[in-house]
């Protein structure tokens, strides 16, 4: 830490005395927790932390860049299509669960299938556009 701080490159530092195969690494809220989640989202980029307690032993970080434009676009849009998703599948199972269906036997063994028919989603929303927009 003292090194670091004194200017050293930090690369060649985590080289001579990391003891961990891995000392670059990209993280998010969700990925780390405790002391660690602490002094790494207390830092700012450039910045180097004290020596980090965790159960996995002693850290010293050093926040390259502390926000990434893109890549937290890009996780927001899936955050919300994940959610879109859930939010449908939640309430399409709600509404499953309580309906009584019956069908016309005599209508039902009369339906033909095109022979070569492959369908290409599993996904019950890209169905019901395909055939009902």
């Amino acid at each position: 830490q003292e090194r670091a701080a004194n200017g050293s490159d930090f690369g060649t530092l985590s080289s001579n005395y990391n003891e961990s195969s891995e000392f670059e690494m990209q993280i998010g809220r969700e990925d780390v927790s405790g002391a660690f989640a602490e002094a790494a989202f207390a830092l700012s980029s450039g910045e180097v932390s004290g020596v980090v307690q965790t159960d996995s032993g002693y850290h010293v970080i050093k926040c390259i860049n502390h926000y990434n434009v893109e890549e937290t676009l890009a996780h927001k849009e899936e955050i919300v299509q994940l959610r879109r998703r859930e939010a449908f599948e939640e309430a399409y199972h709600a509404y499953v669960s309580e309906v009584k269906s019956y069908y016309n036997e005599s209508a039902w063994g009369s339906i033909t299938y095109a022979d070569d028919y492959t369908p290409t989603s599993r996904d019950f929303s890209d169905v019901y556009r395909s055939y009902l927009g």
